[in-house]
């Protein structure tokens, strides 16, 4: 169906597509000193608003975050989707949002608190934890 000279060029269009991305990716990580990531596994418009509006904020508040954290969406027939946000497979925030919803960005903002608010609750943890002149009864 297709020629063997036709198959090559694909190929070799499609290599050279996939290095200019990557070496755009590169450089645009070089570029802002990434230090933590927001993974987007949203799937509706919604679920992209929220993750969009989430980032934006993060980014505004948190440019030295070494975390990386997955927002999560789960589609249901019934009730909109479910939004989840986990750091390590560690739930951080969960919410059931409809998709006829307005206030996506009052939402990534409480998102955003909360978020916060576990990551430091998991970060004293850890250095209690780790400290062996503090033990759990003397909390």
């Amino acid at each position: 169906m297709f020629t063997s000279q036709f198959k090559t060029h694909y190929l070799a269009i499609l290599l050279l597509s996939t290095t200019i991305i990557i070496s755009n990716i590169s450089y645009a990580y070089r570029k802002q000193d990434l230090t933590g990531i927001i993974i987007n596994y949203t799937t509706s418009n919604t679920g992209f608003n929220f993750y969009q509006s989430f980032a934006g904020i993060w980014r505004l508040n948190d440019t030295l975050s070494a975390d990386t954290l997955i927002i999560n969406e789960q589609l249901s027939a019934h009730s909109g989707s479910i939004i989840t946000i986990k750091k390590d497979e560690k739930l951080l925030f969960q919410k059931n949002i409809q998709h006829t919803r307005s206030d996506i960005s009052l939402l990534a903002e409480q998102a955003y608190h909360i978020v916060k608010q576990q990551l430091y609750r998991i970060k004293i943890r850890g250095a209690i934890d780790k400290d062996p002149d503090i033990s759990a009864s003397g909390l």
